[in-house]
Parts: C-alpha cells; structure tokens; sequence
C-alpha cells in the first residue's frame, strides 16, 4: 500500500481490522476479507401486514410509497458494494419510485431477509508481483428489459488476475440502464462493451499502471 499512498492524496491509514461506512476489513492469514454482515443484520424488515387489504397491483399509499423507496435504496447500496447478485432487482425496483404497489413492496422485501440470512463476505487474495498483474473485464446487456419494454439494461465486472498463477480478485462491477435506446441485441452488447465497459477499463488501467509508475502513453 505504500506505493498507493506515495502516489494519491489520502487522509489516514488504519491497521487491520477495522470497520468504514458499514464495510469490515480484515486478514486471513495472507487474503484480505470485507463483509457487510453486521450491517445487513442489523437492517430492518418492515411489517407489511397494516396492508392486508390493499390488492397486490394496488399502488401504495404516500406512506407505502416512502417505505419502498428506502428498502429499494437500501438493496441498491448493498448490489454496489457487496451483492451483485441483485444489481438488476435493485435497478428495476428504482424505475418503481413514487408508482410501487404492494406487490413491490412485498418483494423488495423478501429480498432483504433473503439477504439477512446469507453472507456477503468477499475474500481478496494475494495476487504476488504487481509485475504479474493484468486486468481481465466482461460486459453483457439484455435488450429492453426493463419493466417499461423500451430501455435496456447492461452490466460489467472487472477482474485483476495474476497471469503467473491465475489467482484473481474482482476489482468492481457495475450496472446501469443505457443511455440510448437501442433496438437490437448486438448493438446493446457493443453499447455496454466497448463504450461503457471500456472507459471503466482504461481508467483502472491508469491506476493501476500510476501505482507502478509506468506511463500509458494515453493524455
């Protein structure tokens, strides 16, 4: 980390372990663990049985509506940082803001004890000489697959692997609606690949290399 500190302004350095914003860091032997448990069990599962008698397609009263809006904020914080699993739930439920019905609510909450009963642990391991080190990225798309059957939705993930042992982390992920409205599966796909994935890609290139003081050539 000293050369992460030696090239980017940072405020302190902390040892292991220690917790930031929800997110606990910590060694096992030489891997690097985060997990998000204790901040997940301690999230709340609100009672929906005071809408007993609101159909499930019934839109939710001002009250309902602001009780889905902070679970759905809540699982698209979590699909950010440690539950990618659920980035496109979390992406469809955020299009429901200020129109969710029960049904929505009811799902949204599901989710949220589902996840209350699974772990969110990561584990980074060494991956050895920065030397050795490369980046390997995937990206995909569905084509209109949002509730409103015109926008698309494309995802992306970031490895750094080690090209000697073939030991990898991921570095981030990330899912979005696109910004354009694309009318074909291919040009969903290139969308999400070579415009969005690729800017991602080049700019954890440039950190990457600024950490081992190379120079990319790129301004």
């Amino acid at each position: 980390m000293r050369k992460v500190f030696d090239k980017f302004t940072h405020g302190t350095s902390e040892p292991l372990p220690f917790t930031y914003v929800g997110l606990k860091m910590y060694r096992e032997g030489t891997d690097l663990i985060l997990d998000q448990d204790h901040y997940v069990k301690n999230m709340e599962v609100p009672d929906i049985s005071i809408y007993g008698a609101t159909k499930m397609d019934e839109l939710l009263d001002v009250q309902g509506q602001k009780l889905f809006r902070s679970m759905a904020a809540k699982l698209g914080m979590l699909c950010q940082i440690s539950r990618p699993d659920v980035a496109y739930e979390a992406k469809v439920w955020a299009t429901r803001y200020g129109k969710a019905t029960k049904r929505d609510l009811r799902d949204v909450c599901k989710k949220m004890q589902f996840l209350k009963e699974e772990t969110t642990r990561m584990v980074y391991p060494d991956l050895g000489q920065v030397k050795d080190w490369f980046l390997v990225g995937f990206a995909d798309a569905s084509l209109q697959s949002v509730p409103d059957r015109i926008g698309s939705v494309e995802g992306q993930v970031t490895l750094l692997a080690n090209k000697v042992t073939g030991r990898a982390c991921v570095l981030g992920w990330r899912s979005k609606q696109l910004d354009r409205v694309v009318h074909s599966s291919q040009a969903c796909e290139a969308l999400a690949t070579l415009v969005s994935h690729g800017r991602s890609a080049v700019h954890q290139d440039d950190v990457a290399a600024a950490v081992r003081h190379e120079d990319t050539g790129r301004p």
